[in-house]
């Protein structure tokens, strides 16, 4: 992981301790995704069945399934480790391409192919990245 600050390197060390703590909370959902995030995702984001997606920050892959199961093909990115693990033994784990890389990693992510994608979606993400504005925002 390129990224070495203090904060940053914090924030990997408590999503890779926490893991299977989010898993099993999380799961396939909770009332809060399932009643208001989720419908708003799919409102917000018409995906056709063979677009390609980027989940960023995908955690479990909770939402990465949900949009494999649309019809999507799925690149998904999270950068703990323990949570890709999670997510590659669950459901379409197979199926769908899940990568460790941070977000926050400018260069990885222009790696992934300019223009490969049809959309890209960090839900119920971007509040964890630390310092985003300084981290994400100043290479846009």
């Amino acid at each position: 992981m390129p990224n070495d600050d203090r904060s940053h390197l914090d924030s990997h060390d408590a999503w890779n301790t926490n893991a299977r703590f989010w898993d099993t909370h999380m799961g396939e959902g909770n009332d809060i995704l399932n009643l208001l995030v989720w419908p708003a995702v799919v409102r917000l984001l018409p995906v056709r069945a063979g677009d390609l997606i980027l989940d960023i920050a995908c955690g479990n892959g909770l939402t990465s399934r949900r949009l494999f199961e649309s019809g999507t093909r799925v690149v998904a990115i999270d950068f703990s480790e323990e949570l890709v693990d999670i997510a590659r033994k669950r459901k379409y784990g197979s199926e769908i391409d899940y990568r460790v890389l941070d977000a926050t990693d400018y260069e990885k992510l222009v790696d992934l192919g300019p223009g490969k994608f049809d959309a890209a979606l960090c839900n119920m993400a971007f509040m964890d990245i630390a310092e985003p504005g300084e981290r994400f925002c100043q290479k846009l």
